[in-house]
């Protein structure tokens, strides 16, 4: 495995900005001039030329040779890969943070879609209640039920409690089916996400401290 690069504070929050990700992406690919990286990410000329003065400067980006255009040598940029940003480097206050940093857009991009979808099929929903449950549901049942058609969204997960061996078997099966499945991809398609996690995720804290709270009580002498 290649050694990377570690990211000193300046180049950490360059690394994580997720505005300028796509731009990243595009000169780790190989080299490219500044107009190349203002086509393919859809920048102004003088945006993506600041923006590339920007990461060489700060030792993200550098000049790696030219190529010749009408009678002028234009010069070709890449950013090194891979990079490490160190936690310390990041400024968040917490694991937690850290990861919410990087991951909270998107997930509430991904319950925005599934929103959406839903409402295009019904709109009915609110909060389903009942002992032990506090979720959003519809008349038909809580959301945990739901979505067993042929709609490509399945939200949230079905809780599976596996020993490590069939744990690790599943993702291995998950891993080879999105592999399979990755070799029919049809570029113009909305794409699909999936995720794999350990613990009840949409559970909240504020109701797992309920259950140790009520378990501690039903447990304790009388």
């Amino acid at each position: 495995m290649t050694t990377p690069h570690i990211a000193t504070s300046q180049q950490a929050a360059l690394l994580l900005d997720p505005r300028l990700l796509p731009a990243l992406h595009a000169l780790m690919r190989g080299p490219l001039s500044v107009g190349d990286l203002a086509q393919e990410c859809g920048l102004s000329g003088r945006r993506a030329y600041s923006l590339v003065q920007k990461l060489q400067r700060s030792g993200i980006t550098q000049q790696v040779g030219t190529r010749p255009h009408r009678g002028r040598p234009v010069r070709l940029y890449q950013a090194a890969q891979p990079w490490l940003v160190p936690y310390a480097q990041t400024g968040a206050a917490s694991v937690a943070e850290f990861f919410w940093q990087q991951h909270g857009g998107g997930l509430r991009q991904l319950v925005g879609k599934v929103a959406q979808a839903s409402m295009q099929e019904r709109d009915d929903w609110g909060y389903w209640l009942e002992a032990g449950r506090f979720e959003v549901g519809n008349r038909s049942g809580p959301v945990t039920d739901l979505w067993t058609g042929d709609a490509p969204q399945l939200l949230p997960l079905r809780e599976l409690r596996l020993g490590d061996a069939d744990a690790a078997e599943f993702k291995r099966r998950l891993n080879a089916l999105l592999n399979e499945f990755e070799g029919r991809a049809t570029p113009d398609m909305p794409p699909l996400a999936l995720a794999l996690t350990q613990g009840n995720w949409w559970a909240t804290e504020e109701g797992q401290m309920s259950k140790r709270t009520n378990s501690s009580r039903s447990t304790a002498p009388k």
